[in-house]
């Protein structure tokens, strides 16, 4: 009676692992990859205006790439996809729009931060620039 109670734990935790592992299998099959340059240089940047920056990249992976979310580090810089969902070995674009402020004469960096089905979820993409009168 007792190995019959063991018997069944056995059973039991090699039905708990086979489950367990299959879902991880799933969730990781699921994951993109993101290329894209994190050091982008903008260059100067007169006081008042708008600099637009096409910033260009690629899903290197055999799985749609799905974005969530794409967002700046603050309120001069805006940020729009073209596309949210990017298929596997396609490029896609972001356009960054920057219109300095007052208080940021001088050197800038900005960030864009990048929500998606990614290993790490996060990517960030370093903007630097300068901001001249």
């Amino acid at each position: 009676m007792k190995s019959l109670k063991n018997l069944n734990k056995v059973f039991f935790s090699i039905f708990l692992i086979t489950i367990t592992s299959c879902s991880e299998v799933n969730k990781s099959s699921n994951i993109s990859k993101l290329e894209v340059n994190t050091k982008q240089d903008i260059g100067l940047v007169k006081f008042g205006d708008t600099l637009t920056k096409q910033i260009s990249f690629k899903n290197t992976s055999s799985n749609d790439l799905i974005i969530k979310r794409a967002e700046s580090s603050c309120g001069c810089t805006s940020v729009k996809l073209k596309d949210s969902i990017i298929k596997p070995n396609s490029n896609g674009e972001i356009r960054v729009s920057l219109t300095p402020k007052v208080e940021n004469n001088g050197v800038i960096n900005e960030s864009i931060i990048i929500e998606a089905n990614t290993k790490p979820i996060f990517t960030v993409i370093y903007l630097k620039g300068k901001v001249v009168n």
